[in-house]
């Protein structure tokens, strides 16, 4: 199978050929340092302004595979996602999912 990134309103998903996924969330709803935005009724102005997500330092990730929560085989943190990771975690993240046999 070959991989693929799939994007949505607040990230972007990215599957590896083994299967395994690592979705990458930012903003509203999510574990990163812009979730407060749509609080302060400033998510939806940029993103319609900027037609990109607002910037954040962190964000919130997850790892799936077959549509299931592998998170806690990465890092168990006690939680199906990982909040408030910065660009190194996530690319250890990255590195990690890739790595994994199918």
């Amino acid at each position: 199978m070959a991989g693929k990134i799939k994007s949505n309103g607040t990230g972007l998903t990215i599957e590896f050929s083994n299967g395994i996924a690592l979705s990458i969330q930012v903003g509203p709803g999510t574990y990163s340092g812009n979730h407060r935005l749509l609080d302060m009724g400033l998510f939806e102005a940029q993103s319609k302004i900027t037609k990109d997500l607002p910037e954040s330092h962190t964000a919130e990730i997850a790892l799936l595979k077959d549509g299931q929560f592998i998170t806690k085989q990465y890092e168990n943190e006690g939680d199906d996602v990982l909040g408030y990771k910065g660009p190194d975690e996530i690319l250890s993240a990255l590195i990690w999912a890739a790595a994994q046999k199918d």
